[in-house]
């Protein structure tokens, strides 16, 4: 396991979870050392203060260097260009929730209203745009993401141009054919129904 490194591509918050993680794995406990550590593995490029003496003062630094906006605005141009394609049309679901919910984090949307707006922007079809405002009630990235997933599986039943399905008759429980066959009951039913109108 290689130690992390912070060089402005992922969230400070991010690296220093991995840091922990990778000192837990290594058994290094003293939070003074995983600091040191952590410091140490900042790219040279970064310039942080010298006086870091907690992790919430260098996650501060971080974020106060120029590659942490460089990093949140990337991040929010990728939730501007970032489609659902559904598994339908060959794509993942979970990897669009997963790439939808990371992208929020790293740009630091936490605002429901403004994470609605980009997954409605997102949204490929007016089906979903319409259906998705109809739901107003969200007041949780969860509960979005719970109301997208309910949208999706209600498109996933709509029949479209392109759709198998199977026509059965209620009361006998037999599937409707459509094959080139003639009924010569029927077709005498409906020559009488012709004569009879003619």
């Amino acid at each position: 396991m290689e130690p992390p490194i912070y060089n402005g591509k992922i969230h400070p918050n991010e690296y220093v979870k991995k840091m922990r993680v990778y000192c837990n794995f290594r058994q290094i406990t003293n939070e003074q050392e995983i600091l040191k550590f952590a410091i140490m593995m900042i790219d040279s490029t970064i310039n942080i203060p010298e006086n870091i003496n907690s992790f919430d003062t260098l996650i501060n630094a971080l974020k106060n260097h120029i590659s942490f906006t460089v990093f949140k605005n990337s991040c929010k141009r990728k939730l501007q260009a970032i489609k659902y394609i559904s598994e339908y049309e060959g794509d993942n679901t979970v990897n669009f929730v997963t790439d939808f919910r990371t992208l929020c984090r790293d740009a630091e949307i936490t605002n429901i209203e403004e994470q609605k707006k980009y997954l409605i922007n997102a949204l490929p079809y007016h089906f979903f745009k319409n259906e998705f405002v109809k739901h107003e009630d969200a007041n949780s990235t969860d509960e979005l993401i719970r109301t997208f997933e309910e949208i999706v599986s209600d498109y996933s039943r709509i029949i479209r141009n392109g759709s198998i399905i199977a026509l059965r008759h209620v009361s006998t429980g037999k599937y409707l054919s459509s094959c080139d066959k003639e009924y010569p009951h029927s077709n005498q039913q409906y020559q009488d129904h012709n004569q009879y109108h003619n």
